[in-house]
């Protein structure tokens, strides 16, 4: 470079610093929680308009946003072919082609893809979709490495081939998948929006808070649910909810179905502005969400499956959703009929639990004093 040019690169830099030194606090924590939330890991930021940052345990209850080997080699393989597990060997490749100056920009910005991707996919499984080229680019690599060093070049295109076989039934199973809930819980959400009453515009960004509410909302009522039914609630019931598939309300929504008294869960509901409860089947993630609260399992492994421990028959949960809200008397155990909340109308579907029947949702109403 000439003086001239180093003068002026120097006095960019200079001003890029002035600009930018004043908030390099924020600037390195927006960073480190960004990394942070790409691998998987979050804490609870609240603003003013809302989450700054996701709230604490949340990602971990989400099947793509867990990490791509949680649950072993299974679904990368269906996923992604047995090539991906090769994709490190292509950004070593790409790199040492350019530092040796074979097209160094093409190969570089490739390697630096490749190693960005790899951390998001490993990270979380919901980066899959980036990783997908990446998986066929190093098929396409390992073909070209293979083909110079064996005779024929069919037993390269085969042995690509062969390492791309393990992805068929995955792709085979996920064009027939149908992603969809069922349309008995259209049919009870559509019933919710025939048949409560609506107050307010569900919409209304004066739900969105923070306390304390226009007066105008003092008399809306919201809906609580398991946090992942927030956006259907709002969309085909058109009722406010406290919890949703962004975030918002997580931890009060678990709270309320694992308390262990009806006092408990009413202060929640009562600070929400409850009016309605839809309940359904937690069983698969009790335990993650005792986890979360820092309380005891309420599920036990036996040798026949997972078994209710008396303390899951205290909680909110199972008092609504296994008894309706009835109580009753079990071997060894009595379960207490709640007194503030009022059946309304459950689906008609259900799951066998035991010896009875239970609906898939249940629509509770909270009575007042």
């Amino acid at each position: 470079s000439t003086r001239r040019e180093l003068t002026g690169t120097l006095a960019v830099v200079g001003l890029a610093a002035a600009a930018t030194l004043p908030f390099a606090r924020d600037l390195a924590s927006g960073l480190v929680n960004g990394v942070g939330y790409a691998a998987g890991t979050t804490h609870e930021i609240a603003g003013p308009a809302g989450y700054i940052s996701y709230p604490k345990d949340w990602l971990e209850g989400i099947f793509e946003a867990r990490p791509l080997l949680a649950d072993g080699l299974g679904l990368p393989l269906r996923q992604l072919s047995l090539g991906f597990f090769l994709a490190p060997l292509a950004v070593v490749a790409w790199i040492a082609r350019a530092r040796r100056g074979d097209r160094p920009g093409v190969h570089a910005a490739l390697a630096i893809w490749g190693a960005v991707t790899l951390f998001l996919a490993f990270s979380q499984r919901l980066n899959v979709y980036y990783a997908a080229p990446l998986a066929a680019l190093t098929l396409i690599e390992t073909v070209r490495a293979v083909e110079g060093r064996i005779p024929g070049r069919a037993l390269a295109v085969g042995l690509g081939i062969a390492l791309a076989l393990p992805m068929g039934p995955g792709l085979a199973a996920e064009l027939r998948a149908v992603y969809a809930p069922g349309s008995d819980l259209f049919a009870t959400l559509d019933r919710m929006r025939a048949e409560l009453p609506h107050a307010v515009d569900s919409y209304d960004p004066g739900l969105l808070g923070p306390p304390p509410f226009p007066r105008a909302l003092a008399q809306a009522s919201s809906v609580l649910a398991p946090w992942s039914l927030g956006h259907l609630i709002l969309y085909e019931a058109e009722l406010p909810v406290v919890a949703n598939n962004f975030g918002y309300g997580f931890l009060d929504s678990i709270r309320f179905f694992l308390s262990d008294s009806e006092e408990e869960a009413l202060a929640i509901a009562r600070r929400h502005r409850v009016r309605w409860v839809v309940a359904t089947d937690l069983a698969p993630r009790m335990n993650d969400y005792a986890s979360y609260l820092g309380k005891a399992p309420y599920l036990a492994a036996t040798p026949g499956g997972s078994s209710p421990t008396p303390a899951y028959f205290a909680t909110m949960q199972s008092r609504l959703y296994d008894f309706g809200g009835k109580g009753a008397r079990l071997p060894g155990l009595s379960i207490a009929p709640l007194s503030k909340f009022r059946l309304l109308f459950h689906s008609q579907t259900a799951i066998r639990r035991g010896d009875r029947w239970i609906p898939r949702w249940s629509v509770f109403e909270i009575s007042g004093e």
